[in-house]
Parts: structure tokens; C-alpha cells; sequence
């Protein structure tokens, strides 16, 4: 999270809740997301090769 915020870990802990938790989801998402890109970037690549 420190990393995501770029702050140090010891303002990690004096993050709100609310804010720790909305972070969290967007990691979360975002991650969700660039393995679906990945995947069909994957299929587009294979499906090319002849």
C-alpha cells in the first residue's frame, strides 16, 4: 500500500479506514483487469501465429 501511495509504511498505518479500503479495492481491480488484457492479449498472439 505504501507503494500504491507513495508514502512510507508508517503512514500506511495512519491512513483512514475508508481511504486503506478503497485503495485496496482498486489494487484489487486493477489487478482483476490487467490478467483479463493479458489473457486476451495471450489468446490475439497465439490465434496469430501460423
Amino acid at each position: 500500500m505504501a507503494e500504491f501511495e507513495r508514502i512510507t509504511v508508517e503512514q500506511v498505518y495512519e491512513l483512514s479506514t475508508t481511504n486503506f479500503l478503497n485503495d485496496l479495492a482498486y489494487l484489487k481491480d486493477k489487478a482483476a483487469l490487467d490478467e483479463q488484457i493479458a489473457e486476451q492479449w495471450r489468446r490475439n498472439v497465439k490465434g496469430n501465429r501460423t
